[in-house]
């Protein structure tokens, strides 16, 4: 168990162990002190790097504050898609006020139906007719449908303001019904409706006639009857005329005739001719007549009941022929003033003269060499693109790529013509440029009408709804998918060529054409403005229709809607690749209409 014995070679000096301890703290307090700088260094940013701290921070901060309140801006003002562009209207009061506005105040301005008259004022006025003949199923016709199988209707003279005739042609009768109406500033407004009904058969033929009166807004509204339930007179106001009354004037009604009547309260004349035939009793009150269908006197609908009625109607049944009058007045007129019986047929065969006379005057289609029935054929096309100008209030449904669901646009009256009575019973942007090209070589003041109403439509963004769906009545005619317009969708801008014409037909030095030409220019300006940018290509100068289906199977050239020529082939497979030659045109043609306008206005 013994243990080493340490030699004395292998033991430390007392001294020398003192040195090196020595040295081993300094060195630890060496490593110590550069650590500790080290990390005072990192810690610590130089003045340059503070600096750039100091200039980028407030920086980001307004930026921030920037998007914020632009955010904010945005969600205070709502989507800029149904906000009106803030500059003055073109269709003003002070033009409402006008002679030659109050000249086309009331017309048959309803072109959804067969015969419809209105003023051209919002939630007013509404008179309609319905007729159905006593043959087989019970068919009422009141607005216009292809599937009446009517043989032919159309008005074959209207000269747009106050005057028109209408031919329509229901198998085995004619119905020709004519339109007469005017305003006095001094007296007010009225106007005349005949109806003349005419068999086309040998055998005895029952028909009966509706005439009808609503009011879409405010007002009261009375009628009179007689002991036989024949309507003499319906009477009332709204806030746009302090009085009115209409009356019957009868001739050529047969003695066993029988009348009927129907008031009620309605929130809308939609479906107007399925309610009625609903309500509509039956009788027997000739042993030589069939069962007839009558209106049902005064209807209280439950649920408003405690209602005074907005809608009265008078009914005639009887054998042809039949002729009647239906008169409208307000203010200071009477019937001693008013246009019915033979003053109506005098006045009418004057107003033919003139329409033919006038027709000639601008067209000089018999000085072309044109026969007779050419003229004739060509007196109702014109005819009916005039009697089809039509007046519409209510708000379009649109949507933008900002937004999840449609919202409405604002309420706005529109005074245009319409593609198609029976079919399309509304404005459509790119059809009306084209409509009013005729219309120009008629009446100048009807074409300045119909472009202030349609540029007033302009939204902040410079863009109009290519398809003005705006109201019960034009909502009823249209397939649900197609009732959302939306703001990226263009329609070619033909006002551009209605301008042209109406630039052309100025006469020189023209005061108020220049004045109308200076109010629509700021609204021009964006519309063009608009078109330049959303419709812009990928390469500069470049034009793209907007709204073609990238992701249908169901279509080899999917359709261009948009541009006007629905079917034209394009690229099969849409993409932002494309380029459209039309659009192109189209926009060359606005830049030249702008210049030419911005030129005469100074």
């Amino acid at each position: 168990n013994a243990r080493p014995v340490a030699r004395a070679s292998d033991m430390p000096a007392a001294g020398s162990s003192r040195k090196r301890r020595a040295q081993q703290k300094d060195s630890s307090h060496r490593r110590q002190t550069h650590r500790q700088s080290a990390q005072d260094k990192k810690s610590t940013p130089s003045f340059s790097n503070l600096s750039k701290t100091l200039l980028i921070a407030p920086t980001l901060f307004l930026a921030l504050l920037g998007i914020v309140v632009l955010l904010g801006e945005r969600w205070l003002a709502g989507p800029s898609v149904n906000t009106p562009l803030d500059v003055p209207l073109a269709v003003s009061n002070e033009w409402r006020n006008e002679s030659i506005y109050r000249t086309r105040l009331w017309g048959t301005y309803r072109s959804n139906v067969y015969l419809g008259v209105r003023p051209r004022i919002p939630k007013s006025l509404v008179f309609g007719m319905m007729w159905f003949v006593y043959e087989g199923q019970l068919n009422i016709r009141h607005t216009c449908e292809h599937g009446d199988k009517l043989l032919r209707y159309g008005w074959i003279r209207h000269d747009g303001t106050n005057f028109g005739q209408q031919e329509i042609v229901d198998n085995a009768m004619t119905l020709r019904t004519e339109f007469l109406s005017r305003s006095d500033p001094g007296l007010g407004e009225t106007w005349t409706v005949r109806l003349v009904g005419e068999s086309r058969v040998t055998r005895p033929l029952l028909v009966s006639v509706i005439l009808y009166v609503y009011n879409e807004g405010e007002g009261e509204m009375a009628f009179h009857t007689t002991a036989k339930e024949s309507v003499e007179e319906i009477y009332g106001y709204t806030p746009e005329f302090t009085s009115y009354r209409v009356y019957f004037v009868r001739k050529n009604i047969s003695n066993d005739a029988v009348h009927n009547y129907m008031s009620t309260r309605l929130g809308s004349v939609v479906n107007l001719s399925g309610f009625l035939r609903s309500l509509m009793k039956t009788g027997t009150p000739h042993k030589h007549w069939p069962t007839i269908a009558q209106l049902p006197g005064v209807y209280k609908p439950p649920d408003m009941a405690s209602l005074k009625p907005n809608f009265v109607a008078y009914q005639v049944t009887t054998l042809l022929p039949l002729e009647l009058d239906m008169v409208f007045e307000t203010g200071m007129f009477s019937a001693a003033m008013s246009v019915s019986g033979e003053r109506f047929t005098t006045s009418m065969e004057k107003h033919v003269q003139q329409f033919d006379e006038r027709f000639e005057n601008t067209f000089q289609l018999k000085n072309k060499g044109f026969s007779e029935s050419e003229v004739s054929f060509a007196k109702a096309t014109f005819s009916n693109l005039l009697g089809g100008i039509s007046y519409f209030y209510g708000k379009s449904q649109v949507i933008s790529s900002d937004l999840a669901e449609p919202v409405p646009y604002w309420s706005a009256p529109l005074y245009t013509a319409v593609p198609s009575r029976s079919f399309f019973p509304r404005g459509f942007l790119w059809d009306e440029g084209f409509h009013q090209l005729l219309v120009a070589h008629w009446d100048i003041t009807i074409v300045k009408d119909v472009l202030a109403h349609w540029l007033d439509l302009i939204n902040i963004e410079g863009w109009i709804p290519r398809e003005q769906i705006l109201g019960d009545e034009a909502r009823s005619k249209v397939p649900r998918e197609f009732v959302v317009q939306h703001n990226e969708n263009a329609n070619p801008p033909t006002f551009f060529l209605t301008l042209e014409t109406l630039i052309d037909r100025m006469q020189e030095g023209d005061k108020m054409d220049l004045v109308f030409l200076s109010h629509l220019y700021p609204r021009l300006q964006v519309w063009f403005d608009w078109f330049n940018t959303t419709q812009a290509g990928e390469l500069p100068t470049t034009y793209r229709w907007r709204g073609r289906n990238e992701t249908t199977d169901r279509e080899l050239n999917p359709k261009t809607l948009t541009s006007g020529l629905d079917d034209f082939p394009r690229a099969s497979h849409p993409s932002s690749d494309e380029y459209h030659v039309d659009l192109r045109c189209w926009m060359a043609l606005g830049s030249t209409t702008m210049a030419r306008i911005a030129q005469l206005i100074g």
